[in-house]
């Protein structure tokens, strides 16, 4: 069952100048993928939240070895991670609690927009867990 709304939301005040400025600057360090790389990591990692494991240092580093890659990129994409994480734990709303599987969690996400454009801030290892394995937790009757 899924419910829709849209609430009022606001962020605690925050400033994530410098740490953004430093994900800029890591990001010149970067030797980046191609599509088809990127398509078979995104692939793993999934992988790797469905069987509910962490995405650690050594996770990343396995996969940069697996993949011949720039351990860079994934420690980049472990940044940006947080500095979203950060974002979506500093924020609040006037909207009804949110659950799944009964276990209340902060609702799906929040769009927020700047000077760049909108980006979407969401919990991605909860909600991405929940729907992967949803098929697997209604036929064991726990859904």
């Amino acid at each position: 069952m899924c419910k829709f709304v849209k609430p009022d939301c606001w962020q605690i005040d925050e400033d994530f100048d410098e740490i953004v400025a430093f994900a800029r600057q890591m990001s010149t360090l970067c030797e980046f993928v191609t599509p088809k790389q990127s398509q078979q990591i995104q692939q793993q990692l999934n992988s790797v939240i469905r069987a509910g494991l962490v995405i650690d240092e050594l996770t990343q580093d396995a996969l940069a070895f697996a993949n011949q890659i720039d351990v860079n990129v994934l420690r980049l994409w472990s940044l940006v991670k947080s500095i979203k994480d950060d974002m979506l734990f500093l924020m609040r709303n006037n909207g009804p609690e949110a659950y799944i599987n009964g276990k209340q969690c902060q609702g799906e996400g929040y769009v927020k927009s700047n000077e760049f454009g909108m980006f979407k801030l969401v919990n991605r290892e909860v909600f991405s867990y929940a729907n992967f394995n949803s098929g697997l937790m209604a036929q064991r009757g726990v859904a």
